[in-house]
């Protein structure tokens, strides 16, 4: 009879069941390997360098946009005055400016138009210069934000205005004053009332660029307007 020769080996052995899976540890510790062999290759400086030099640019223009933002509101509050600027061809509603100081909000108004100024030297002899001006008649508190810069007679230097003009004075421009052959501390003639030149108007921030603001200017007290006739019927 013939047997079959028997083979006696020891069984195949399976796999562990976490052979061949790569968890999120063993991932961490390559990158970390990987990461600390090309710090010491050197290979990782340039990368290093370019993300701060990255990082060093953008924090330096969003600063410099910042600066420049604020910067450019505050011109921006200076150029109208104020912080908000309501504009109407006939007077706003006294109702506007109620309901602005009860929300504790400061207002000044302001009246801007065209008119003759004459000087009152030669006046009896009919041989007195006229010029066409842009009045702006101003409310105390004006303007709410900046300063008007102003030369009084007898001053060296302009300096910031901390009020509007005093009752029976006015601020003219130089050019008004040259074309009218005057100095600060003379009068003039607006309407039906004559003014004492205060200080000549150096810088006016909130000036603008409409028509009627090509012609010199010329600055008074909003409360001193109605005696001077000029805001009547037909006034422009």
């Amino acid at each position: 009879m013939n047997r079959q020769p028997t083979v006696v080996g020891r069984p195949d052995r399976q796999p562990p069941a976490h052979a061949g899976r790569f968890g999120w540890r063993d991932l961490i510790r390559q990158a970390a390997r990987m990461t600390a062999r090309d710090w010491r290759a050197g290979e990782l400086t340039l990368l290093v360098l370019a993300l701060v030099l990255a990082v060093a640019a953008l924090t330096s223009v969003g600063f410099l946009a910042d600066r420049l933002r604020q910067g450019l509101e505050r011109d921006a509050r200076q150029m109208l005055g104020a912080d908000f600027v309501v504009r109407a061809d006939h007077p706003v509603d006294p109702s506007f400016d109620r309901e602005a100081r009860a929300l504790d909000l400061r207002t000044a108004t302001t009246a801007i138009f065209p008119s003759m100024i004459a000087s009152t030297v030669d006046e009896q002899a009919g041989s007195a210069p006229a010029r066409l001006a842009a009045v702006k008649a101003v409310s105390p508190g004006y303007p709410l934000r900046g300063a008007v810069e102003i030369q009084p007679a007898g001053a060296a230097i302009a300096h910031k205005a901390t009020a509007i003009p005093a009752p029976g004075t006015v601020w003219a421009d130089p050019a008004l004053l040259d074309a009218l052959h005057l100095k600060a501390g003379d009068t003039v003639r607006v309407g039906l009332r004559t003014f004492t030149v205060a200080a000549s108007i150096s810088r006016e921030l909130d000036r603008g660029f409409s028509f009627v603001n090509f012609s010199p200017r010329l600055m008074m007290r909003a409360d001193e307007l109605a005696a001077t006739g000029l805001t009547g019927y037909g006034s422009r």
